[in-house]
C-alpha cells in the first residue's frame, strides 16, 4: 500500500521479527508460552509463605531432613511474626518469633560491613516488634529452625493481614 516497504506490505513479513505469535503455541518449541518437562517437579527453590503451625505440622509429619506440608517438600519460607525473645551471641542473633498460630526459633547470621550497622539490626529487633523473615527450614532430629538470609522489620500493619491471606490460600 505505502511502496511496499515498512508497514505495509505481506502480513508475514510485518511480524517477522520476534515475539510471540499464535501459531507457536501449538508448535511445542521456541516460544515463551511453552514449558519444558525439564522444570516439573522442582520446588526446592520456590519460597512458600507459611505459618508457624503449618511447619511444626510438616515437622511432625516426616523424619527426614525434608519437610512436607500438603505433599510438597519446602525448603524456602517467608515468615510474619513478633518477636518473643532474642539472643545475641556475636554475629549471630537467635530469634523465638510468633505469629499467633505457634513459635519457632529464627537463626540469622549478621553480614553487615559495619559494627555499626549490626548494632543498628541487633537494637531495632527486640521483642514486641514485627518482623517477616525469608529463609531455609533446616535443623536435625526434631529440633527444626528457620535459617534466614534475610530479616526486616515491618513498618505497615497491612504486611501482617497480607500474609495471612497469603497463608491461606
Amino acid at each position: 500500500m505505502f511502496g511496499g516497504g515498512g508497514f505495509g506490505g505481506d502480513a508475514g513479513n510485518q511480524f517477522a521479527g520476534g515475539g510471540f505469535m499464535p501459531s507457536q503455541a501449538n508448535e511445542g518449541g521456541g516460544g515463551g508460552g511453552s514449558s519444558s518437562g525439564r522444570f516439573r517437579g522442582n520446588n526446592t527453590s520456590t519460597l512458600r509463605a507459611m505459618t508457624i503451625r503449618q511447619l511444626a505440622q510438616g515437622c511432625a509429619s516426616t523424619d527426614d531432613d525434608h519437610i512436607k506440608v500438603d505433599g510438597v517438600e519446602v525448603h524456602n519460607v517467608t515468615i510474619v511474626g513478633k518477636i518473643v525473645s532474642v539472643q545475641d551471641s556475636n554475629m549471630r542473633l537467635t530469634m523465638v518469633v510468633s505469629d499467633g498460630t505457634g513459635e519457632a526459633e529464627l537463626l540469622h547470621w549478621l553480614q553487615e560491613d559495619t559494627e555499626w550497622a549490626a548494632a543498628n539490626k541487633k537494637a531495632e529487633w527486640q521483642p514486641g516488634v514485627y518482623i517477616r523473615a525469608y529463609g531455609h527450614v533446616a535443623g536435625q532430629d526434631q529440633k527444626k529452625s528457620i535459617t534466614a538470609f534475610s530479616v526486616r522489620t515491618i513498618t505497615n500493619f497491612n504486611e501482617v493481614s497480607m500474609q495471612l491471606t497469603y497463608d491461606i490460600t
